[in-house]
């Protein structure tokens, strides 16, 4: 089983076969309330992305994944239109969430790992992936407008 969950908080961190983040929700990044990993197989053609939660339940999630950033579905003002996100994933219950991507070996993509997370101290939440190899939408405002989240840049 592969683990993923993109969110804010703790690092991410890659070594060529794994990259690894928090999944943060509310915008606590000291409280993440799952993780997200990302694993290959051993010929790097397929990505494998993994939402798991701690002690919340995973309501939906929403992941786009390629190689040029102005490829997000977006809205007006810039903000990734989640809900327009278009991959879907291969095993979905309550506290993990499967992605398997087909993708080429040698390319860099970016990932918006996205949720909508319950949990019992803080209730329904939204909730994004965040670490070293992820960067806040803010800093690309000219592409992402203001929305709060992340999004990760993996090598594969």
């Amino acid at each position: 089983m592969f683990a993923l969950l993109v969110l804010m908080a703790a690092p991410v961190f890659g070594n060529g076969v794994e990259y690894y983040s928090d999944l943060v929700a509310g915008q606590d990044e000291d409280n993440p309330v799952g993780e997200i990993s990302i694993t290959f197989n051993m010929g790097h053609t397929m990505m494998y992305i993994t939402y798991l939660t701690y002690d919340c339940d995973i309501l939906e999630t929403h992941l786009w994944y390629g190689t040029d950033l102005e490829d997000v579905p977006r809205t007006g003002s810039g903000n990734p239109k989640i809900g327009q996100f278009p991959e879907i994933p291969t095993v979905f219950s309550s506290d993990e969430v499967i992605y398997e991507l087909p993708i080429s070996s040698g390319e860099t993509y970016f990932v918006l790992a996205h949720a909508v997370v319950d949990c019992p101290c803080m209730g329904e939440e939204t909730a994004w992936g965040e670490g070293p190899f992820s960067t806040m939408f803010s800093e690309n405002q000219d592409i992402f407008g203001s929305r709060w989240g992340y999004y990760i840049t993996v090598e594969t």
